[in-house]
């Protein structure tokens, strides 16, 4: 298990850099993973926490604000949803959870035999 949770948050942090994930099968799926900012903040900051406790976590929120305006509001590759992307909201969803329902999208997709 512990194996499956460190791939799921290595995907999760991939996934946050590049703000899609997609499957490219037979008849493709692509889709937006996502959270609200109060709860990536919290994550981020039991993540840090756990390497780092004397981190402030106001800090952290700021931090990854100024990121996410940078990262959106950029004039080349601005992150943003593709407009024909699944969006899937994850904001105070368990990890088992939120593969679920990405794995639900994409099999509702794919045709079985592909």
């Amino acid at each position: 298990m512990s194996l499956l949770r460190d791939r799921w948050r290595a995907a999760i942090r991939i996934g946050e850099r590049l703000g899609l994930y997609s499957a490219d099968v037979a008849s493709g799926a692509a889709g937006r993973l996502d959270a609200s900012a109060e709860e990536r903040a919290r994550r981020r900051i039991v993540e840090v926490h756990t390497r780092d406790p004397s981190l402030d976590p106001e800090r952290i929120r700021r931090t990854q604000a100024e990121r996410d305006e940078k990262d959106t509001g950029r004039a080349v590759a601005p992150l943003r949803r593709a407009p024909e992307a699944v969006f899937i909201d994850s904001t105070g969803l368990p990890p088992a959870e939120v593969l679920a329902r990405v794995l639900e999208q994409v099999h509702s997709r794919v045709p079985p035999d592909a």
